[in-house]
């Protein structure tokens, strides 16, 4: 499919196909509290949840729990967040309420005012319907409704926010998320219209309850609620679809695909139109360490089988070489040494590689050959004794933890970057094509963008930039010069990590 400027694009069909594809499952909601600990008395004694783990961070001021009725890897959860010295919040009046099945409201709000809750609703049939329901309020002012419902794998099912167009909230979330619309419901006598969306049926998982009354097409946010967090297998081909997917019905992204710094965790953030921020997170980085309540640090860890080479089988391990990964290791072990060991040379590590798996005749230099797995080993290495992580004299001692932190961080792709800058070469002659790092790449009539991950360099050579100059890629009758303009602009602004 061709885009209306010429260039090759992937259907955008084929984008937002992932969004069905993808394994979903909601994870938790955030929002933040007044007093920490007299909400999760409240949420254990009166709820029955359970208190999963909890952690302060006092050089960031602010600690947070994480309560639910089951374990956080297979059970929606809430987590709390309290911020040193705030006791109040404006919930706003978007958000509506969360829900907890119960095989026995009655019974659930018995005890709950025994133990001094507020009950909003009494126990009683839904208006119109059979289901009983109540609710109560907690400490600080959120609304929880009490459903009854026979036994449920997810007690906690549901979260109601209120918006200002059901259909094209419908469709963000079926779209952007990947959701099913499960049922909808008008109420004409009361003016709303309530639709349910999730990844199962009501009765097996949570889901959100969007509600639309009648004339209201604007809601107050607060500051109270902050968001919900739902699995995904790949953050970016998620950021992808979400960035398709505003594009058409409105919101924003608000945090481009990544890992969060210190734990390494890959999420992308996400404003729907009516402003209520969705998170998505990585699934298999999910829960990778978590502290529970008695304070014990709990890692889990990910058996994956690989084939090990008996190391005098060099056949074997030459078929079996990543040298970009290969290069990424060495220049994270050369940071590291030159920290421990002031007279640290990262060449004789390269020697002792080449020296075993090298091909030459003695006394014939022009003989030596590496096996095309070792080839572009030695340029790695060339690129890395010239950048950052090497020259530390040109950087204060700040700005070479930064570069080391995330070489330490990034995944192969991006710390490949970060050593061997990546230079394209865009002509009207072929399409973009890698061009090497030298002088000889520069051409009248060319424009060369060099990666190198930190910064990015856009080259106009010098007919192009005499073209540039003279305003020729914005006139109709030099389509192809803008096109060409246009599709170097896009190549920058699509890269995974901004400038």
């Amino acid at each position: 499919m061709a885009s209306s400027t010429g260039e090759e694009t992937v259907p955008s069909e084929n984008v937002l196909e992932w969004a069905q594809k993808d394994k979903h499952r909601f994870l938790h909601a955030v929002y933040r509290v007044g007093d920490l600990d007299r909400t999760i008395k409240f949420y254990t004694e009166c709820f029955g949840m359970k208190l999963l783990r909890k952690r302060d961070i006092p050089e960031e001021k602010y600690s947070n729990a994480f309560l639910g009725f089951g374990p956080e890897d297979s059970h929606f959860v809430v987590e709390l967040t309290y911020n040193y010295g705030v006791d109040k919040y404006d919930i706003g009046s978007g958000f509506g309420h969360f829900a907890i099945a119960s095989e026995d409201v009655n019974k659930l709000v018995k005890d709950i005012r025994a133990k001094g809750g507020k009950i909003t609703r009494e126990p009683g049939p839904v208006k119109g319907g059979t289901t009983v329901l109540a609710f109560v309020q907690d400490p600080d002012g959120y609304t929880f409704e009490l459903i009854q419902r026979g036994p449920t794998p997810e007690p906690l099912c549901q979260i109601m926010l209120r918006v200002g167009d059901l259909e094209r909230s419908i469709k963000f979330y079926e779209k952007a998320c990947g959701m099913k619309l499960l049922r909808s419901k008008d109420v004409p006598d009361y003016k709303y219209t309530i639709a349910m969306m999730g990844y199962a049926e009501e009765n097996e998982s949570t889901v959100i309850e969007l509600t639309y009354n009648y004339g209201v097409t604007e809601y107050t946010k607060g500051n109270a609620y902050a968001q919900v967090a739902i699995s995904t297998e790949d953050v970016y081909k998620s950021a992808a679809v979400v960035d398709l997917v505003t594009k058409e019905l409105g919101g924003k992204i608000t945090r481009q695909p990544g890992p969060i710094p210190g734990i390494n965790t890959k999420i992308t953030s996400f404003l729907d139109p009516d402003g209520w921020k969705v998170v998505l997170v990585d699934h298999s980085d999910f829960l990778k360490e978590l502290e529970n309540p008695e304070g014990q640090m709990m890692l889990r860890v990910t058996t994956i089988t690989r084939r090990w080479v008996d190391g005098s089988n060099t056949e074997e391990l030459v078929e079996g070489f990543d040298q970009e990964t290969a290069a990424v290791v060495l220049a994270r072990y050369v940071s590291l040494k030159m920290e421990m060991e002031k007279e640290f040379d990262a060449t004789r590590s390269l020697i002792r590689l080449c020296s075993r798996f090298d091909d030459y005749r003695k006394q014939d230099p022009a003989s030596f050959t590496l096996h095309p797995n070792f080839s572009i080993l030695p340029q790695f290495m060339f690129n890395l004794r010239r950048s950052q992580f090497i020259q530390v004299s040109k950087n204060s001692p700040d700005g070479t933890a930064y570069f080391q932190m995330l070489l330490n961080r990034e995944s192969i792709t991006n710390s490949v970057v970060m050593i061997q800058p990546s230079l394209l070469s865009y002509s009207f002659n072929s399409p973009p094509a890698p061009a090497l790092l030298d002088v000889a790449s520069i051409s009248a009539d060319r424009i060369l963008s060099l990666d190198a991950y930190f910064s990015v360099v856009i080259f106009h050579g010098m007919t192009i930039a005499q073209w540039r100059n003279m305003g020729y890629q914005n006139q109709r009758e030099h389509q192809i010069l803008g096109r060409r303009w246009r599709s170097v602009l896009r190549s920058v602004c699509t890269r995974s990590w901004a400038p």
